[in-house]
């Protein structure tokens, strides 16, 4: 298999046989007492490329820069992997109709770690 049909293979198994849910924090400050509270809201996006450090996601909603994200990336082999990670580039793509948005991992488990390492090898 030449290498362009090894991309074009693991881009498939990761935009068509992977799952993922997005969440975005939101804070609030009460008017009455002051304080703070974080809410996490849940982003229809889609998965486009994943590496050991980030995922290349697809939305219909832009994402501010350093907009605190949490991923639940599921794997074709029922895996799942948890990751927190930060906006890092949001940009529409006018041709798709959407916006490609770069999100940099901040904060998995070793656990998780592992098991991504270990489906991208498996990808080849």
């Amino acid at each position: 298999m030449s290498s362009s049909e090894e991309e074009r293979s693991r881009k498939h198994v990761l935009r068509h046989e992977c799952k993922i849910r997005v969440e975005m924090l939101i804070r609030c400050l009460s008017k009455n007492t002051g304080e703070i509270s974080d809410n996490w809201v849940p982003i229809k996006a889609g998965l486009l490329d994943l590496h050991k450090n980030a995922a290349h996601l697809h939305a219909k909603e832009p994402f501010q820069e350093n907009q605190e994200l949490r991923l639940a990336i599921g794997f074709p082999t029922g895996v799942i992997v948890k990751v927190s990670g930060l906006a890092y580039v949001s940009k529409f793509i006018p041709k798709r109709e959407f916006y490609g948005v770069e999100v940099r991992f901040m904060a998995m488990s070793d656990t998780d770690r592992t098991r991504l390492e270990y489906f991208l090898n498996s990808l080849g």
